[in-house]
């Protein structure tokens, strides 16, 4: 773990350390005051979503021990609140000065569809050669980089930083300040193509990694991706592939769901993992890690070995029960490609009972999102139930019926997008129907766009997920 003090925060921003400052230990950043754990140093951000600065007492009584503020919050203490013009800029400045200060070799992961479940395959090999850190959950923009930077100690090895994008050159900009010595870019889709503006830029956003990356970094690329040849070419770091004639990886998925099987090949060397987790994409995301493994001389077997203590984040592909059926929990985000790879594990499956989803809007598509949605929906037909929530998810469910689905059996419910609330009488319709409809051996998929809170489905469900 790393520990700073407050004189340190206030050099790393330009300002002269005050009386006591050294003495004021700090051992991690916030940046949401309902999370604020003790010894914390909580940055006070304005978004479009709130105002932070408001919420500087109820950081403190979580136990933060001191402050990054927009403006002074006379109820707490003044020598523990950093006054900075812009706390957001002073957040960057944070992760620059704690990724100067560390020894660790640092990897970037990008790409449009697997950036997390790729970030927690590189962290799970990693484990076995050395201290990692990485992105919690989805940290993976102007507030998580900084925050993972900051978690970096003496003693870590290896950090593995996820990077997002929504506009050409934001990757550039998380690279000046994570620093990535080497990168994974696990695939180029269409996910938030509509704030891109076309699929080429997409491309370009996600090639600013490998762009970045020195002679002496090493960059494993989806050779099976048609983009990672342009991608390859304007980078200088060493390119190793997965999928094509690079590592490879095969998914065997148990009868009963309790996990799976992934058989990974590199050359001469194979092996398999039994992991408790689904998903057909996971292969791809275990063949990265290991291609960059291998590529910074890492052990084969060891990389395995780290490998077969994968957990995956929540609300992607997890399994629960609910009543005799099983649910698939896909609902932390959802794009073409996505829904296509959940879809995909639908199709190979062979549930006692039916084949059930409920497909929220894809939300950021912008001109694209007809065309997309009705993509999903093709690729839909096959099910033996379907409900759809949101405008455009409608479009999924007609697509559904004309590739094959009984019309008798697909369900459409509105709901807002404006806002969590707007969207909740929708989601809790949703969540009835799956109520009456599920029967013992069915097999249902919950997915959809994180604006629309589909969780919540997961939540009423199976209460504690």
């Amino acid at each position: 773990m790393a520990e700073f003090s407050l004189a340190e925060i206030r050099t790393a921003l330009g300002q002269s350390p005050e009386a006591g400052d050294e003495v004021v230990r700090l051992n991690g950043i916030q940046f949401d005051s309902r999370q604020a754990a003790p010894g914390e140093l909580f940055v006070a951000v304005s978004t479009a979503t709130g105002d932070g600065n408001r919420y500087v007492g109820a950081a403190f009584d979580g136990g933060a021990q001191a402050a990054i503020v927009e403006r002074i919050d006379p109820g707490q203490p003044a020598g523990r609140q950093v006054l900075v013009a812009d706390s957001l800029a002073a957040l960057a400045a944070l992760g620059r000065h704690f990724r100067d200060r560390a020894t660790a070799t640092v990897i970037g992961v990008t790409g449009s569809n697997g950036k997390t479940s790729t970030k927690e395959a590189m962290a799970a090999a990693l484990a076995t050669s050395g201290s990692v850190v990485r992105s919690q959950r989805s940290f993976n923009n102007e507030l998580g980089v900084p925050v993972t930077l900051a978690e970096i100690g003496p003693e870590t090895d290896f950090a593995v930083v996820e990077l997002g994008a929504q506009v050409v050159g934001e990757i550039a900009g998380y690279c000046e300040i994570a620093q990535p010595e080497h990168g994974v870019i696990t695939n180029v889709g269409r996910a938030h193509v509509g704030l891109f503006g076309s699929p080429e830029n997409v491309a370009r956003a996600k090639g600013e990694l490998g762009e970045y990356l020195g002679v002496e970094g090493v960059l494993a690329l989806n050779a099976d991706d048609p983009a990672s040849a342009a991608i390859a070419a304007r980078s200088r770091a060493r390119i190793v592939s997965f999928g094509g004639e690079g590592v490879t990886a095969q998914v065997e998925t148990a009868p009963d769901f309790s996990g799976q099987t992934v058989r990974i090949e590199a050359g001469a060397d194979s092996g398999e993992v039994r992991i408790a987790a689904i998903g057909g994409h996971l292969g791809e995301s275990f063949a990265a890690a290991v291609a960059l493994g291998l590529g910074l001389g890492l052990d084969f077997g060891r990389l395995l070995e780290g490998l077969g203590q994968f957990q995956p984040m929540p609300h992607r592909m997890q399994v629960h029960e609910f009543g005799g059926a099983v649910v698939l929990d896909d609902t932390y985000n959802a794009n073409r490609e996505s829904c296509r790879y959940a879809l995909g594990e639908m199709r190979r499956t062979r549930p006692a009972g039916r084949r059930l989803a409920v497909l929220g809007e894809m939300l950021e598509l912008g001109k694209f999102s007809p065309t997309d949605h009705a993509a999903v929906g093709r690729e839909a037909g096959f099910l033996d139930g379907l409900a759809t929530i949101g405008t455009d998810a409608e479009i999924v469910g007609r697509e559904a019926v004309a590739a094959g689905l009984d019309a008798g059996s697909w369900r459409h419910f509105p709901a807002g997008l404006e806002s969590l609330e707007a969207s909740r009488d929708g989601v809790a319709a949703v969540t009835e129907w799956l109520r009456e409809e599920l029967r013992d051996g069915d097999l249902v998929l919950v997915k959809g766009s994180n604006a629309l809170g589909l969780t919540r489905v997961i939540e009423a469900l199976v209460p504690g997920n």
